[in-house]
């Protein structure tokens, strides 16, 4: 990790803490960006000077157990702290008029393969062209911004994978349950 973003740790760790979320990047609320660089960031975090900073902290926060990466304010990604996993995975979970009204054939099915499996890996999926996987990507995209399913890249180094080359992840929260802390096994509601 580089010497800025562990720098904004003590600080991340206090925001998140005290707000409850936090969002990569925001030119107004609480962010990840905002901190690591000292202000707000207008346009693309990518682009900044500090953007290894910001990634660095980021993949730190993934690890955490106290911090969840949903989509979820604005349809951005925002770190959400462990108090509010309960609340988030009883609205993922409810399946509510405005999660399910106008879903998309694919995210139908989808959203049906994760219901029956809990956790699926999008590049085990078959058929396995580009047009295919692009389309089970916009279909899994539709669900996590509806909070229906919660989407990860899992890089694992040991079993179920045998290399450590990111894997997409898709999975549903089943009622009544908590989401997992990003870092702990990889598995769950990702």
């Amino acid at each position: 990790m580089r010497a800025g973003a562990r720098r904004a740790l003590p600080a991340i760790r206090r925001e998140l803490e005290g707000r409850r979320f936090l969002l990569i990047a925001d030119a107004h609320l609480p962010s990840i960006a905002a901190i690591v660089a000292r202000e707000p960031i207008s346009g693309s975090w990518w682009s900044h000077p500090l953007a290894h900073e910001i990634y660095d902290v980021c993949q730190w926060l993934e690890d955490q157990p106290e911090a969840a990466r949903v989509k979820l304010i604005s349809g951005k990604v925002t770190f959400v702290h462990r108090s509010l996993f309960a609340s988030v995975a009883a609205v993922g979970s409810a399946c509510k008029l405005w999660q399910m009204r106008a879903l998309a054939p694919a995210a139908k099915r989808l959203l049906a393969r994760c219901d029956a499996r809990g956790v699926i890996r999008l590049d085990e999926l078959t058929p396995r062209t580009r047009d295919a996987a692009q389309a089970r990507a916009k279909a899994a995209l539709e669900l996590e911004r509806r909070l229906l399913v919660r989407r990860s890249v899992a890089s694992c180094s040991s079993p179920p994978w045998p290399s450590s080359a990111p894997r997409p992840v898709a999975a549903r929260c089943c009622p009544g349950s908590e989401l997992p802390p990003c870092g702990a096994t990889r598995s769950g509601f990702y």
